[in-house]
């Protein structure tokens, strides 16, 4: 498994931004977002395959062939959030809280029909958001 730093570099290399509005390095930033994918994948019995790539739009592919991308971020009241100059290519968007792993919590999930249906902006420019109130429950996710 590629850890954080080798991923930020995979990215940058193939042009991907480092869209980071984290005070904290992007290496870091990668490293908790892969450790929130697998963190997710292992919770629900999901294989989370480390393809050694950079981001491309979606981190586990379900039993059904869906495709579902988990969105990380330090904060307890973060946003589900997805740049509006990418295109949303998951069935599924899944939001992961907590500063550690052992603090991860999963807050809920949006189809990419409702994510892409709300554009907010937290001060950095508006993007496809959500905020956790309009997300569903993971008690009601379609598995």
């Amino acid at each position: 498994m590629k850890d954080g730093a080798e991923r930020y570099r995979m990215n940058r290399e193939r042009g991907v931004i480092d869209r980071a509005i984290h005070i904290v390095d992007g290496p870091y930033i990668d490293h908790m977002a892969k450790l929130a994918e697998i963190w997710v994948a292992a919770k629900h019995g999901w294989p989370y395959i480390d393809r050694d790539r950079p981001d491309d739009g979606w981190d586990i592919i379900m039993v059904d062939r869906k495709k579902v991308n988990v969105k990380w971020t330090k904060y307890g009241f973060g946003c589900l959030i997805s740049p509006r100059n990418m295109p949303l290519k998951s069935d599924y968007y899944i939001l992961v809280t907590g500063e550690t792993e052992e603090e991860f919590v999963e807050r809920g999930w949006a189809t990419r029909e409702e994510l892409r249906s709300q554009i907010i902006d937290l001060g950095y420019g508006p993007t496809f958001g959500l905020y956790q109130s309009q997300l569903h429950p993971m008690s009601d996710f379609p598995y």
